[in-house]
């Protein structure tokens, strides 16, 4: 029996309800609390199949990092007009202002960051040579030159010149390092897309961009200042300092990461960004929907940004 759907924040990728289900028989009998996500048409040109994500999410927990549970995949193989994703339902709190909020009334949320910190390096400790991983196909030889290669691509899509844009791609190309690792990189981790309860990161939501990257791509995308609008000061994640953060990403096995490639990555993020705000822009245009539509507004703040990062 199922109780009445409850639709969920966010879904610009994908739209989510909560649920309530009392499940007889089986290992899921009782009452359960769930968690209903299906794909939204058209498909985001990097978003994951919910197939996928559901691996992803399995893998990530064995390791021991916070995700949400998968409890049953829909595929329209098997006649579903649709993918559907159930998971269980996690307790916690994920809006950015209100754990702005937490964070302001806690310590300056460094024990947060911390935790956040040893979270984001626990799925980095997910390397190319796992076996439950191989399906996601050979590692990249040079990741930050595929990373570049991919805002090139989401460039040249764009329907009008954005001569900014093309200057930080530019000003990206010529800073780029080599020789870097390769991990499972999130490529989403932000405030937003963690469940927080308390001190402790309950899950990290919405693997759909998730991939082999070098794993600063994360670091960068949760200390960029688009991410961190209700606390700006807060340079991890609006949630605390810095140095918080990067003891708690040390302590997990991270990497100590220097100044010079903090800036080089935060200006990565607000690229990429502008060209997923563009991209969902012009979705919202095509679907008639506002909220995507006004993502375009962000642009003259993120070229600020660019333009303070790689002057």
């Amino acid at each position: 029996m199922l109780g009445r759907p409850r639709a969920l924040a966010g879904g610009a990728i994908h739209a989510s309800w909560r649920l309530a289900a009392t499940i007889e028989g089986g290992h899921l009998a009782g009452n359960q609390d769930l968690v209903l996500r299906c794909a939204v048409a058209p498909a985001h040109s990097e978003s994951r199949s919910l197939a996928a994500q559901a691996a992803l999410l399995q893998t990530a927990r064995a390791q021991g990092c916070p995700a949400p549970e998968p409890l049953w995949l829909a595929t329209e193989a098997e006649g579903f007009a649709r993918e559907y994703l159930l998971l269980r339902w996690v307790v916690g709190e994920a809006d950015p202002v209100a754990l702005a909020h937490v964070s302001a009334t806690s310590g300056g949320g460094e024990g947060l960051a911390r935790e956040i910190g040893r979270t984001l390096a626990c799925i980095h400790a997910l390397k190319p040579s796992h076996p439950a991983l191989a399906w996601l196909g050979a590692a990249p030889g040079d990741p930050v030159r595929q990373g570049l290669e991919r805002l090139a691509s989401g460039l040249a899509r764009l329907a009008e010149p954005q001569p900014t844009l093309a200057w930080a791609l530019g000003q990206l190309e010529r800073a780029a390092p080599r020789g870097r690792p390769v991990a499972l990189a999130h490529r989403d981790f932000r405030v937003g897309n963690l469940v927080i309860e308390r001190d402790r990161v309950a899950a990290v939501l919405d693997w759909e961009f998730a991939g082999w990257s070098d794993p600063l791509e994360d670091y960068g995308w949760f200390t960029a200042k688009c991410w961190r609008r209700h606390a700006p000061e807060r340079i991890a994640g609006g949630i605390g300092p810095l140095d918080a953060f990067a003891a708690g990403y040390a302590e997990g096995g991270g990497e100590v990461v220097a100044e010079e490639s903090l800036r080089f990555w935060q200006a990565f993020a607000h690229l990429r960004w502008a060209l997923i705000a563009l991209e969902q822009a012009a979705r919202g245009r095509a679907n008639g929907d506002p909220e995507l539509q006004a993502l375009s507004e962000r642009l003259p703040e993120i070229a600020r940004e660019l333009q303070h990062l790689l002057a």
